[in-house]
């Protein structure tokens, strides 16, 4: 089970970090309509981080080894991002609000931390 929830991460955070990587201004038009939408936009994207963390805390509890590790802390931080943001909706809306005021390089550097997190939860086994 702990296999198949690292290759499900692995392919979105791949697919969602080269996304970002190579298409920034994307990336910011889907936060400035999140953002537009207010506190229902910032709700969504509560959901969007609170899914996805969920489905790897409760499948992948695993610390001892450095990537597989790195993913389970990836979902408590997504579970925590989630939670907090549905409580407080108006401080996720105000999160949402940062990449609405800046370019859209600043997708970019995460972008490639996400897809080189998915590309080492794919190659790890064979090291």
């Amino acid at each position: 089970m702990e296999r198949g929830i690292e290759v499900f991460a692995a392919i979105n955070l791949l697919a969602a970090g080269l996304s970002h990587a190579f298409a920034p201004t994307a990336w910011k038009e889907f936060f400035t309509v999140l953002h537009a939408k207010g506190l229902a936009g910032s709700i969504f994207n509560a959901l969007l981080a609170l899914g996805m963390g969920s489905l790897i805390v409760a499948f992948h509890p695993v610390y001892d080894r450095p990537v597989p590790a790195l993913l389970t802390i990836y979902g408590w931080a997504s579970v925590a991002k989630g939670s907090v943001f549905l409580v407080f909706p108006a401080l996720g809306l105000k999160s949402i609000e940062t990449p609405t005021r800046k370019g859209p390089r600043l997708f970019i550097v995460p972008g490639v931390l996400m897809a080189t997190l998915g590309a080492a939860l794919l190659v790890y086994p064979w090291f």
